[in-house]
Order: C-alpha cells, then sequence, then structure tokens
C-alpha cells in the first residue's frame, strides 16, 4: 500500500469513476488495486482500493482489510468513499510521487503535515523548442502540459491579486485556491485537493504559499520589469511560450 487506502461503500462509484478522485489517477502511473466483499466504516458492506507501486515496492505493504486499531478513517463528501491511512506508515510525500515520466520540476513547500512536497510552477514546466515566425527557434510549454499552464494562468491572476492588496485566505476564496493547488500538487502526487484536504495538508498559509510558488509571481514581476527596460525578445526566457502576463 503506497500512501493511503479507499473505502467505497457498496452502490457509490469506484475511485475511478468518482468525481472526488479527478486527476488522481493516471495512464502509466502506480496500479490502484480492489480488495472486494468487505465490512468498512459504519459497518457499511463495500470495497477496499490501495496502491501498488511496482518502482517503489517499499512503499507497498499488505492490506488485510478494515481494522480501526491499525488504521484511522476519514469521511469523504457525501459519504461517497472514506480515506484511510495506516497508523504505523502514514503517507509521506515520496511514496505518492508519480513516475518521473508523469512528473514536473517544481518548488518545495512545507505543508501543514510538516513535510516539503514539490509543486508544479509555471516557469519550470517541461519544455520544448518550437519554430517562430522568423525562422528562429524558440522555447514554449510542451503541447501535453499546456492544459497545466492555463491552469497556472488562472492562478496568476488570483495570486497577483492578493499579492497586490497584501490579502490572505480566508473563506471567501480558500475553495478556489485548494482546488488550484490541489491540481498542482496533482501533477507530480496520487492526490487532488479532495485528497489533500483529508490528509491534512491545508490551512491559510500553506495554500498561500503553495498558490505563489505555483504561479511564481516574484519571478514574473522581476522579468515583468526586466523587459520595460529592455527590447523584446522574440522568444520566451524561462520557457513560458512568449505568453504576456502584463494583461
Amino acid at each position: 500500500m503506497a500512501g493511503y487506502l479507499i473505502f467505497v461503500p457498496e452502490g457509490k462509484p469506484s475511485p475511478a469513476e468518482s468525481p472526488w478522485f479527478k486527476g488522481v489517477l493516471k495512464d502509466g502511473d502506480a496500479t490502484l488495486k480492489a480488495r472486494p466483499d468487505q465490512v468498512g466504516p459504519e459497518r457499511q458492506p463495500g470495497t477496499i482500493w490501495f496502491w501498488l507501486d511496482p518502482k517503489n515496492p517499499a512503499a507497498n505493504t499488505a492490506v488485510t482489510g478494515y481494522d480501526t486499531t491499525k488504521q484511522t478513517w476519514r469521511r469523504g463528501p457525501g459519504g461517497d468513499f472514506w480515506l484511510g491511512t495506516v497508523d504505523s506508515t502514514p503517507p509521506i510525500p515520496e511514496h505518492l510521487l508519480r513516475w518521473e515520466t508523469c512528473r514536473s520540476d517544481g518548488y518545495r513547500v512545507r505543508m501543514c503535515d510538516d513535510r516539503d512536497w514539490i509543486i508544479a510552477s509555471g516557469p519550470l514546466l517541461p519544455i520544448d523548442y518550437q519554430l517562430g515566425d522568423d525562422g528562429k527557434l524558440v522555447e514554449a510549454i510542451k503541447t501535453s502540459w499546456k492544459a497545466t499552464f492555463e491552469r497556472i494562468q488562472e492562478g496568476l491572476q488570483v495570486a497577483e491579486k492578493l499579492a497586490s492588496e497584501d490579502g490572505v485566505i480566508d473563506r471567501s476564496n480558500c475553495d478556489w485556491v485548494a482546488g488550484f493547488v490541489g491540481d498542482m500538487l496533482a501533477v507530480n502526487y496520487r492526490v487532488n485537493s479532495t485528497v489533500a484536504a483529508l490528509l491534512g495538508l491545508f490551512d491559510p498559509n500553506s495554500l498561500l504559499a503553495a498558490l505563489m510558488l505555483a504561479t511564481d509571481v516574484a519571478t514574473l514581476r522581476s522579468l515583468r520589469d526586466a523587459s520595460k527596460k529592455e527590447p523584446a525578445s522574440t522568444g520566451s526566457d524561462i520557457g513560458l511560450g512568449g505568453s504576456d502576463y502584463s494583461k
């Protein structure tokens, strides 16, 4: 078992079909296995799902079933599922890492479990060289990462607003920011905002730090200031595909 357990009561959608696990399951990643015919939380019949990672066998431990003497379980939204952890081996970032082919570079951010997680960041997304209109090669975000880059652009607008207003994470924005941070964590780990919240990773400070690192407001502002003093280049300096952040 690499990280955490999922109990799904009978009649509820499996993790692969559940909206609560969107972004967690990706092709070419560790395998989610099922142990059916279990009696889980609140004595409900159902199935326990657990991770097996053939590339990280040290993280795989035997799952014998539902056992409150050795496990801690947290109820998911609407009771559609329960998230479990083994008390003797609580989830750590290293055990939830996706395979290298699925990951991106990023910045380390300290979350509420007091561990450092690598969060994807716009300036560090994978790039390649594409041919520009002038016949010269320019850096651009790889096609397979453009959806992540577009999501980071959405986060940048929120981050800049908070930075300019000395804003804080509160009830007015915490759901959106948690969703964004969950998406950025999901780039490198088998989590999303739902799983991360149930694992206790979020508080206002960790969400704000993760948002600022994912969008890298400080770097983008310094590049923007430099661009005002120098002639515009034909390509991107940091693999942002020549996107204009001044609007």
